[in-house]
């Protein structure tokens, strides 16, 4: 997978752009009136894949939001314009040629700083799997989509087995995870598109070189075409990296294209939509929640129970959702959620689960949800009389 690339642009008659990495490195610094929209796109993009935008602006100028369209990149701005005190405190020690290169920098480096927080996270929890390997793909997924880190890396981790082994799970609300697979097919359909005309343009000027070369040799020395081989050499190297990029590109567009049907399987199934959740934990609910949003009276398959936090019981709650327990929690913790108002039931009854969903027929649900009613009842009662004891 290609390096994931922060950039920062100051449009402008001279327009500027810088680009670094996800650990903040100056890649590139470049400044020209002769940069329009294309040509801009094409030089960002064949340093890697544009993972974010940054502007020193409070609203999105036009060319930004233009390159973030073509790009599927994703844009990071501040509340208010940086000022220049805040632009020289950000570029502190790094060299640039000029204001537009500076402005640029500032804003590609204050975009980094805001999602360092999300990319540490997702570091921490590589590094503890053991998969430090696929921090490109995961970082790529959850910043584009706000996916659940861990349910990431399994579907990624995954990736190399049979389709349909994972299964897939949907139902009416299931339509609410497909905005983020199109998503990242966009992205990657955008992305090979620009691949695909810069690849084309230096194509072109290799054969013009070609022609030049062949003339000249030809006039010099006719007889000694090790140059000639040469140059062949070094073009079909380049077209072999470019079509490796493209195929990198076309790989991940289809795996997108068969998530996308598996969860319109989900939708089409009828049965009740179950969402996953690794934990209840805060990072996990409010990752979680900004792809598929937790509503009222959802039901939820959870991995492990064990692991909350206060805000977050309070938070489901609120909700009133019902949680599926796939680990059995402690006696403590099950009378602690249970007197919390949310009832907590053993995982059984589910059909099909795909990343981020699980199904259950409906009728089958309602009838565990029942039949767990009265007994989550008797606890909460039983729970009153010994806290009645200890009080007398």
């Amino acid at each position: 997978m290609r390096e994931l690339l922060i950039a920062g642009i100051d449009p402008g008659t001279t327009v500027g752009y810088a680009i670094i990495d996800t650990n903040g490195n100056v890649l590139k610094l470049r400044s020209s009136k002769q940069l329009e929209l294309n040509s801009l796109i094409e030089e960002i993009v064949m340093h890697g894949s544009v993972l974010a935008i940054g502007t020193d602006k409070g609203k999105v100028p036009g060319l930004i939001e233009k390159a973030a369209a073509r790009t599927g990149a994703r844009v990071i701005l501040p509340k208010e314009d940086l000022q220049v005190s805040e632009k020289d405190e950000i570029t502190h020690g790094w060299k640039t040629a000029n204001s537009h290169e500076k402005d640029a920098l500032a804003a590609a480096l204050f975009a980094h700083k805001e999602l360092e927080p999300l990319l540490q996270r997702i570091r921490k929890t590589l590094e503890s799997e053991g998969r430090t390997d696929l921090f490109m793909k995961v970082t790529e997924s959850v910043v584009m989509t706000g996916r659940n880190i861990k349910d990431t890396l399994r579907e990624i981790g995954n990736e190399g087995t049979k389709e349909g082994e994972a299964g897939a799970t949907e139902t009416k609300e299931a339509p609410k995870a497909r905005p983020q697979r199109e998503m990242l097919l966009k992205r990657a359909e955008r992305e090979n598109n620009i691949l695909r005309a810069y690849s084309n343009k230096l194509l072109a000027k290799v054969s013009q070189l070609n022609k030049e070369i062949r003339k000249k040799q030809g006039r010099a020395n006719p007889a000694t075409p090790d140059k000639i081989e040469e140059m062949e050499k070094n073009k079909g190297r380049l077209i072999g990296k470019m079509q490796a990029i493209i195929n990198e590109k076309e790989r991940q567009m289809q795996r997108l294209r068969n998530e996308l049907e598996l969860v319109g399987r989900i939708a089409s199934s009828g049965n009740a939509v179950i969402k996953k959740l690794k934990s209840l934990g805060h990072d996990e609910i409010e990752l979680k929640n900004r792809s598929t949003p937790i509503e009222e009276g959802d039901t939820l398959l959870v991995e492990n129970p064990e692991t909350f936090s206060e805000k977050s019981l309070g938070f489901l709650k609120e909700k009133g959702v019902t949680i599926l327990a796939r680990k059995k929690p402690s006696q403590a913790v099950e009378k602690l959620l249970t007197n919390a108002g949310i009832t907590v039931i053993q995982a059984e009854g589910i059909i099909m689960e795909s990343e981020n969903f699980a199904a259950a027929g409906r009728k089958n649900l309602e009838e565990i949800k029942k039949r767990h009613a009265g007994a989550n009842a008797l606890r909460i009662i039983e729970s009153y009389k010994e806290e009645r004891k200890i009080l007398m």
